[in-house]
């Protein structure tokens, strides 16, 4: 039969493990081969299903990145996502390999910003890269993600 006593005893040891458990997760977490381990391990995981609007969403609601940060990735992906329709409509000066090489620098950076903060959002995105390389270079995939077309505002010619 236990005590009292033993049974704070047990008590007192499980907590201190499991402070010492995510004391040493927080010391490691700087660490170069920590980080690797820690992408590989996400990156492999399985992809879930891709949708660009809850992906758009996710990265709308996440506390890993700051506010203008926020407004700066909206701006540059909706540049992008506008030279990727006028490209797949043969309006446009740039070529795939350059609108595809913004596409990488973009999620690149995007990467970097969740990887800490928010390590299931980067899960997704690294594991849907190859997938939105997929659907952004292929203008019928790229129609049906996108949805149908908003009518864009006219421009203000007489400044």
């Amino acid at each position: 039969m236990k005590t009292a006593a033993q049974g704070y005893a047990v008590l007192v040891i499980a907590v201190t493990i499991s402070t010492m458990a995510g004391l040493a997760d927080r010391a490691l977490a700087g660490h170069p081969l920590w980080q690797n381990q820690f992408a590989v391990a996400y990156a492999e995981a399985p992809s879930e299903e891709l949708n660009l609007k809850s992906l758009k969403l996710r990265l709308r609601k996440t506390d890993s990145v700051g506010l203008f940060t926020k407004l700066a990735l909206k701006a540059e992906l909706d540049r992008l996502l506008e030279d990727f329709n006028l490209h797949h409509l043969g309006r446009s000066d740039h070529g795939l390999e350059a609108l595809m090489a913004r596409f990488e620098r973009l999620m690149g950076r995007t990467l970097k910003l969740v990887r800490k903060g928010d390590p299931v959002l980067y899960r997704t995105l690294a594991s849907s890269r190859d997938a939105l390389r997929t659907v952004f270079s292929d203008p019928t995939k790229f129609a049906a993600a996108m949805g149908p077309a908003k009518p864009r505002p006219a421009r203000r010619q007489d400044r």
